[in-house]
């Protein structure tokens, strides 16, 4: 045996090493990981554990070793065999809720952070883990006290209140986000991320100026931040200055040539300038790179309908239909292009699928499916569905002159 562990020993490089005492090998293994050699690390802490089988902080330091080399499964061997050799060991359980979390299982992440914080009431960064795991499973409630008691103790404190921050921001409640966003950024000024989820909060809540000064902030500490530029662009856009929107959108795209998105919000904004052969082709190059995404047949389908390739824009919203088949807006944008096919069934048949898929469906939709009729020369129902969408909004002009044309003569 001894020779086989020489033998052993010296294929990793530790002549001379042979009869180490597992005290020795253990220390040997953390100055290795302490100059980032893992893999060395590994093999001194197997040597140890191979010496002193119930050898538990070896186990543990191992599992560190691994998890620094990303292997997240062997990692979580060692600490469930640290666990058992040595139940109330708090670092522990800390580590291997961190391996649970890299391997999906964030319901057993939490329930490790907990004892760890049971077995050490002020460990933050078990409150902090434990934040970002609720987060994951979507109890933003929780996290936020988990962050705010990170807070409290004083812990990694501009990371917590931008960790905060977003809890709150998926609470829906932007006000409180972008508060702690703001301490977020007084902490630490360069935190590039704070500053994006400050515009993306102020967006939320219309604040579109200032959405775009911490953007434009993200630009000058970041200036290929992809989703800066993106975020802007489309602010710009909401605002209707479309030339800035492009010119951000172009920015964009020079960052990541291969990104779908960016050429669909592209063509958007080409589509409201009404430049629909530029916006053809942006919808054409995300198709090329993101076949399977419903909207952008839908947006291209728009474009063609708009500058009257109807037969295009037919297939599109079939190709649309095909991987959403209960969607409404598809069936209604199928609607509208049979509507000026002159294919008056067709269009009749799309809206109703419409109307039956929209949980509340809104005036144009009657008024779209009553046009329909009304060329069929099918006034009665015609009637029917401009008084609906009447009654749904009284105030648009189209159908005041449609109930007055309606209206029996005196």
């Amino acid at each position: 045996m001894l020779r086989f562990l020489a033998v052993f020993l010296l294929a990793f490089g530790f002549a001379g090493q042979a009869l180490a005492d597992p005290e020795s090998d253990y220390k040997r293994g953390f100055n290795a990981a302490e100059r980032g050699d893992f893999q060395r690390a590994i093999a001194f802490y197997t040597s140890a554990i191979r010496q002193s089988p119930n050898f538990a902080a070896a186990y543990y330091a191992r599992g560190r070793a691994l998890s620094r080399l990303g292997d997240h499964f062997q990692a979580l061997q060692n600490y469930l065999k640290t666990i058992a050799l040595k139940p109330d060991a708090t670092n522990a359980y800390y580590a291997r809720g961190n391996a649970y979390g890299h391997l999906g299982d964030d319901k057993r992440a939490i329930s490790d952070y907990s004892r760890t914080i049971v077995l050490k009431p002020d460990y933050d960064a078990a409150y902090y883990a434990r934040g970002n795991a609720f987060g994951r499973i979507g109890e933003h409630g929780r996290a936020v006290a988990d962050f705010s008691k990170v807070i409290q103790h004083g812990w990694g404190v501009a990371a917590a209140y931008w960790a905060r921050g977003d809890a709150f921001s998926r609470l829906g409640k932007h006000k409180q986000a972008i508060e702690d966003y703001g301490k977020t950024i007084a902490l630490d000024p360069a935190f590039s991320a704070a500053y994006f989820d400050r515009g993306n909060a102020y967006g939320r809540l219309g604040e579109l100026e200032r959405a775009i000064e911490d953007y434009t902030r993200i630009i000058h500490l970041k200036p290929d931040h992809y989703g800066a530029y993106f975020a802007r662009g489309n602010t710009f856009r909401v605002q209707g200055a479309y030339d800035a929107a492009l010119n951000d959108m172009n920015a964009a795209i020079r960052l990541r040539p291969n990104h779908f998105q960016a050429y669909m919000a592209r063509g958007y904004v080409f589509s409201l300038k009404k430049l629909y052969d530029r916006a053809i082709r942006d919808y054409s190059q995300s198709i090329r790179l993101k076949p399977d995404h419903f909207t952008i047949y839908i947006n291209r389908g728009v474009a063609y309908r708009a500058s009257k390739h109807l037969d295009l824009a037919h297939k599109d919203f079939q190709t649309a239909l095909s991987l959403k088949p209960e969607h409404p807006g598809a069936h209604y944008n199928l609607g509208l292009t049979y509507l000026e096919m002159r294919r008056f069934g067709s269009a009749i048949e799309a809206f109703n699928r419409t109307i039956q898929l929209q949980p509340k469906p809104l005036w144009f939709h009657y008024y779209r499916r009553g046009l329909a009729y009304e060329a069929q020369e099918d006034h009665a129902q015609a009637a029917e569905d401009f008084k609906t969408a009447y009654g749904l909004d009284p105030t648009h002009p189209g159908l005041q002159a449609k109930m007055k044309a309606l209206a029996p003569a005196p």
